[in-house]
């Protein structure tokens, strides 16, 4: 289970890079080794880690996916209502590989894309920069 939240999380992340490949626009995932006095410990958004405000919003642990898909569909009805509709298309169609359904997931054949972002490194906590 923790692959496929893996995956999930790696490509939502992703989303944001559309395509790019030097544009500055965030969708590399950063992994975060646990360390005393830091809160970060696993995977993280890179545009997460070089924004983060410790009084903005807690961090919420994804304990299982289905758990994690809710949670985020609760704040994109509440805050994003007009999007609502999409994400349960996305959610009805989340890794879904059957080729009579709207939406297919197929994965990329090259990879992930670097975007070039390596800049922001210092502005990572020291436990996220390796």
């Amino acid at each position: 289970m923790k692959s496929v939240f893996s995956f999930l999380f790696l490509m939502l992340v992703g989303l944001s890079a559309h395509g790019s490949g030097t544009v500055l626009n965030g969708g590399d995932a950063v992994m975060c080794k646990p360390a005393q006095g830091t809160e970060f410990n696993g995977v993280y958004s890179l545009d997460y880690l070089a924004t983060y405000d410790s009084e903005a919003s807690p961090i919420f642990p994804a304990r299982i996916l289905d758990e994690s898909l809710k949670r985020i569909g609760i704040l994109i009805e509440q805050k994003l209502p007009e999007l609502h509709a999409s994400y349960l298309v996305f959610i009805k169609n989340i890794l879904n590989r059957d080729l009579q359904r709207s939406y297919v997931w197929q994965p990329a054949k090259f990879g992930l894309i670097d975007i070039k972002d390596e800049d922001l490194v210092s502005l990572l906590p020291t436990n996220c920069r390796n």
